[in-house]
């Protein structure tokens, strides 16, 4: 057998135990299969073998995709299919050595959350309709998560103590800074979601 159909014994092995014992997705399947043959005619190119890479064989294959053009997230998931595969490689005893042990992930640009429309928030806190009291405290956290801009985190952890109705205020423990912040609730803000 050759070290190519070898290889793509293991690719289809790996896949499937990706597939069967942990639920990957049709279309994780589908990509990670195109990384992984990419990856293996790279290696080929360099007269190796999925079996046989080196760690410097994985960085100039992950180089030679960055200089192509491919974004942080393509190259995260190719880094993240050739671990996968490593690992699987590893713990069948195919390979004594895992070359991808030491890869590490482009740093992610993060994106910031899409404010919803007016129209938006409207329609998620009338859905929060009725007068029982699981309703009325649905209504009145999406309304509080609106008026004052706080993170849902942030009023999850709140509790009666923290409500200063008298005040309109609401004190809150920022987790990462571990500071007590006061927010003022914007009324306007709830005035101007239900009026048309």
């Amino acid at each position: 057998m050759t070290g190519h159909a070898h290889g793509r014994d293991l690719v289809d092995e790996f896949l499937q135990s990706l597939q069967v014992e942990e639920g990957a997705s049709p279309l994780t399947v589908s990509a990670y299969r195109r990384d992984l043959r990419r990856l293996a005619a790279f290696l080929a190119s360099r007269r190796r073998t999925l079996e046989t890479a080196r760690p410097t064989d994985l960085v100039a294959h992950l180089g030679a995709l960055h200089a192509r053009g491919l974004g942080p997230r393509t190259l995260a998931r190719q880094i993240a299919a050739v671990r996968g595969l490593y690992r699987f490689a590893r713990a069948s005893r195919r390979i004594a050595d895992d070359p991808a042990a030491l890869l590490e992930s482009p740093r992610l640009p993060r994106r910031l959350p899409r404010a919803l429309s007016r129209a938006d928030a409207r329609a998620l806190v009338e859905a929060a309709a009725g007068d029982a009291p699981r309703a009325l405290r649905d209504r009145a956290i999406l309304e509080l998560l609106y008026a004052s801009g706080l993170r849902v985190s942030e009023v999850v952890g709140l509790d009666v103590a923290s409500v200063d109705l008298g005040e309109r205020k609401v004190e809150v423990i920022d987790r990462p800074r571990r500071d007590q912040i006061d927010t003022a609730i914007n009324e306007q803000l709830i005035v101007e979601l239900y009026s048309k």
